[in-house]
């Protein structure tokens, strides 16, 4: 069938009209889903950690040891890959040893707290945390290296 149709019988698409139409909906659809997830996967993580102002790891930062000073809910959840799902966020001051025991020194940050590690997480307790060699003030929690707290 052609448009306008022979004999003015009401109109309608060719059959190629129809498949191309249907083909090129489902393709727009396609593209949207894969641009949404991209989004989600790549940059959701990304957004959260900004929204929220919690540090992100440091990569190639040097391995130091911190004790907990103090730690305060912020009352805010996150679920994402690399902490779980409704990870707490905090707000620490740590007295933060640099590699090969230097002066110990203050830092405040904020951080998301796996659940698994939370019993674990109270003042006076050891945690690891990754300095930044070109700024010793930013540090980030490695939570596979906590201690028991100190009594």
């Amino acid at each position: 069938m052609t448009y306008p149709p022979p004999g003015g019988d009401g109109g309608g698409l060719s059959g190629t009209a129809v498949v191309v139409l249907v083909v090129g909906i489902l393709a727009v659809v396609a593209v949207m889903l894969i641009v949404t997830f991209y989004v989600a996967w790549v940059w959701g993580p990304r957004l959260a950690r900004g929204m929220s102002g919690v540090t992100a790891p440091i990569p190639n930062g040097l391995p130091g040891d911190a004790v907990i000073e103090s730690i305060a809910d912020t009352g805010l959840t996150v679920s994402m890959k690399g902490v779980g799902a409704y990870a707490p966020d905090y707000r620490f001051v740590l007295e933060v040893t640099p590699p090969g025991g230097g002066r110990p020194y203050r830092v405040e940050l904020k951080a998301l707290v796996p659940r698994i590690y939370l019993p674990a997480i109270v003042p006076g307790a050891r945690v690891g945390v990754l300095i930044d060699p070109a700024d010793p003030e930013r540090v980030s929690l490695d939570f596979t290296r906590i201690g028991p707290a100190s009594t």
